[in-house]
């Protein structure tokens, strides 16, 4: 999710090529198989599922943060009469932030590209992922308008 970012703002690129074309030969047929995995596991590719698979990064970052330096990570079962406006806050603020950060990355990116092609391929990757964060953060409802109008 941080790769289309870090280019668009610094230039920086997960692999060192040349140009763009031979960067997406080698990119491409990863991400390809990103979503071949999911529809071979699940018989599907959903909007839903590629959306909290995304979102999870926050959840599994702070495990694994926890592992390295020992603490443990509070957790409050769904179903609890905990406030939900403050899980929601402490669990949302990632990914509004990524949100952010990728629309800033987009403007950045374009005010000076160096590379068109790449710089158009990583806008349309913000942009993916932006919209499935954005769907996660909106909720199931969202998600069955979208699965009604594609039904």
């Amino acid at each position: 999710m941080l790769f289309p970012i870090l280019y668009l703002l610094f230039g920086i690129k997960p692999l060192h090529t040349e140009n763009g074309a031979v960067w997406a030969l080698h990119y491409i047929p990863y991400f390809g198989m990103y979503y071949a995995l999911a529809f071979l596991f699940l018989g599907s590719i959903r909007l839903e599922t590629l959306s909290i698979a995304l979102a999870s990064f926050w959840p599994y970052l702070l495990g694994l943060l926890s592992v390295f330096f020992g603490t443990e990570q509070k957790w409050v079962a769904t179903t609890s009469k905990k406030s939900t406006d403050d899980a929601f806050m402490k669990w949302a603020w990632p990914h509004v932030f990524i949100i952010l950060l990728s629309l800033f990355s987009m403007i950045v990116g374009w005010y000076d590209p160096s590379n068109f092609w790449t710089t158009l391929f990583n806008t349309l990757w913000v942009v993916l992922n932006m919209y499935l964060l954005y769907l996660f953060l909106t909720g199931e409802k969202r998600f069955v308008k979208v699965r009604e109008k594609i039904i």
